[in-house]
């Protein structure tokens, strides 16, 4: 039978555990640790609604994505750079194309059922880790922010440029009715 065999060769297995032990124990005395830095960002969708302009669901569905994908992107990649490129991190040092190596070092994930996006990054120095995550955090909102004030700031010309039109038929409807008045003399109006 089967445990008759062990038996037999018990010294093999005993043998051959206390090896793979004590291998698993020496590769963790030598191996680097690797620490991850994650940031979750909450992400809600701005909703500026002027009369007739409702936002489809379909678009409302991709901006979680959308925003994801900014995050990723070169730009935002590019600021961070900058931002790190005084500190010297050692786990920048050997890397000439630092945009490429956080490109295909940062995880940014989508919540599953949330509107939360998990930033990631992983490094053997774990003070770097937790810098390039709140450099990557900062860039975004900084350029969310920009965004979202240039969106307002042409939003708020548009509706300064509607007003004075509008102004400025009310002032011409008012001097005809002022003229309509020195020339019929003066109107009444029922209810």
């Amino acid at each position: 039978s089967l445990l008759e065999i062990l038996w037999r060769r018990r010294w093999i297995v005993v043998l051959t555990t206390i090896l793979c032990v004590a291998a698993a124990f020496i590769y963790l005395l030598n191996a680097t640790p690797i620490y991850t830095s994650t940031a979750r960002l909450y992400v809600e969708r701005q909703k500026l609604r002027l009369m007739g302009n409702e936002p489809s669901s379909n678009a409302s569905q991709n901006y979680l994505a959308t925003q994801a994908e900014i995050i990723r992107s070169s730009l935002i990649f590019g600021t961070v750079a900058d931002a790190l490129s005084s500190k010297h991190l050692r786990t920048f040092e050997g890397n000439a194309n630092v945009v490429g190596f956080l490109k295909s070092a940062v995880g940014v994930e989508l919540g599953k059922k949330d509107d939360l996006i998990n930033i990631s990054f992983d490094s053997p120095y774990p003070e770097d880790a937790a810098q390039v995550v709140n450099a990557i955090v900062d860039a975004y909102v900084s350029q969310f922010s920009q965004q979202h004030r240039s969106t307002v700031g042409e939003l708020v010309r548009i509706l300064q440029k509607e007003r004075a039109k509008d102004q400025k038929e009310l002032d011409q409807k008012l001097n005809r009715l002022a003229t309509i008045r020195q020339t019929n003399g003066t109107l009444f109006f029922e209810d």
